[in-house]
């Protein structure tokens, strides 16, 4: 999503909430956003040092070339 100013923005959903993400937001299952790229978020889990990688698809309009 492109916010007002040009700026892209990404969300997390979980249940019926969108969680506004950059790097450093804990989210609320003890996880850390690392990384907000244009193909991945990378995520850690600082109690266990676990880390995870969420694909993201590309914009519709790059999606139909």
């Amino acid at each position: 999503m492109t916010d007002p100013s040009g700026a892209q923005r990404m969300f997390l959903g979980k249940d019926d909430t969108m969680v506004p993400i950059e790097p450093g937001t804990a989210l609320d299952d003890g996880y850390v956003v690392d990384a907000v790229e244009t193909d991945a978020i990378r995520l850690r889990h600082p109690p266990t040092g676990t880390q995870i990688s969420i694909t993201v698809p590309p914009p519709e309009e790059e999606a139909r070339r």
